[in-house]
């Protein structure tokens, strides 16, 4: 590596410097990995724009990237595939304004639940909501849906309750699905510019069962496995004992099933990046310090049956902010 452009400290301020272009940048180097929170911009060579995406996901960071170009196909590949929470085409990457471009990262860029600062779903994060009532905006499944809850529902056979609630929060899952979470949305709708709010599903979604072993299986666990069906989740849970009811469940829902204790459980966390860990239950100190460190979104609290809410916590925001007008000519 080679400086372009070399920075200089500016009056002695060691926190001013002038901008720097460092050249010839390695795949795989320190400053490939490290974000440099400075003015100094790293060029690395690729080949074509395969390799160029394989370069920029290898980061561990993903607030913003960005694209040049006027390939229609290019632009279509790179929208759905960089992993970062927000994105732009054919403009700058800096000055995201609320409602816009939602702001906030995917990756070690993002702290919490990953909602994005002045998107729909912020204030809500940030809320502990309680189930007063099942929901009322409820969609009917379509038949493969609707033939995995009803295995679900044999599962919970003489607890009419259950599967009442487990029937609601299915609908409204669905609902939240269709309506929202399934759909790109652009509410601004600004002229000769595309600003799409969208969502997806996130790398893996582990769920940790705390609670002592039962004739029956938790309804939330069964919850939010449907939950999981309905986004594409690739999805396991882990029980702290062994079950009468485990091997039913993980050949119902494809969903890996592993036995373990705390210390075995904490210790999993340590190799895992960018998922979310649904606990039932209480999460011991151990395994709650360990997915803090490994930056996982960790979502405690009873499962509610209002997809709205919990459909959010297996997804990702993201923001595509695109110009679309080549010299006030808008492209189509």
């Amino acid at each position: 590596e080679i400086w372009l452009l070399e920075p200089k400290n500016l009056d002695g301020n060691p926190c001013l410097w002038s901008p720097g272009i460092r050249w010839g940048v390695s795949r795989g180097s320190w400053y490939h990995k490290t974000e440099c929170f400075g003015p100094v911009l790293g060029v690395i060579r690729v080949a074509d724009l395969t390799e160029a995406i394989e370069v920029q996901n290898e980061n561990e960071f993903g607030l913003t990237g960005g694209l040049q170009s006027l390939d229609v196909e290019e632009i279509r590949r790179w929208t759905e595939q960089v992993e970062v929470g927000n994105a732009y085409v054919n403009r700058s990457t800096t000055g995201a304004i609320v409602r816009r471009q939602p702001f906030g990262g995917w990756k070690h860029s993002c702290i919490g639940t990953g909602a994005k600062a002045g998107g729909p779903n912020y204030v809500a994060s940030l809320c502990r909501w309680q189930e007063r009532r099942l929901p009322q905006h409820r969609r009917t499944l379509e038949p493969s849906l609707a033939a995995f809850v009803f295995q679900a529902e044999k599962m919970l056979s003489g607890d009419d309750g259950a599967i009442a609630r487990l029937n609601a929060a299915a609908e409204s899952s669905a609902e939240a699905w269709a309506s929202e979470f399934s759909r790109e949305h652009d509410p601004s709708r600004i002229h000769g510019e595309s600003n799409r709010f969208r969502y997806r599903v996130r790398p893996w979604v582990l769920v940790r069962s705390t609670g002592s072993p039962s004739a029956r299986p938790p309804v939330d666990l069964l919850l939010t496995l449907i939950g999981c069906r309905i986004v594409g989740a690739t999805v396991a849970f882990s029980l702290v004992a062994e079950s009468s009811w485990g091997d039913d469940v993980s050949r119902w829902s494809g969903a890996e099933r592993v036995v373990e204790d705390d210390a075995s459980f904490a210790k999993r966390l340590e190799s895992r990046r960018d998922g979310v860990v649904r606990v039932l239950g209480e999460l011991e100190r151990e395994s709650l310090i360990a997915a803090r460190q490994s930056n996982l979104v960790v979502s405690s609290g009873s499962v509610l049956a209002n997809g709205r809410i919990e459909l959010a916590k297996l997804l990702r925001e993201q923001a595509v902010s695109e110009t679309v007008h080549r010299y006030g000519n808008l492209q189509t």
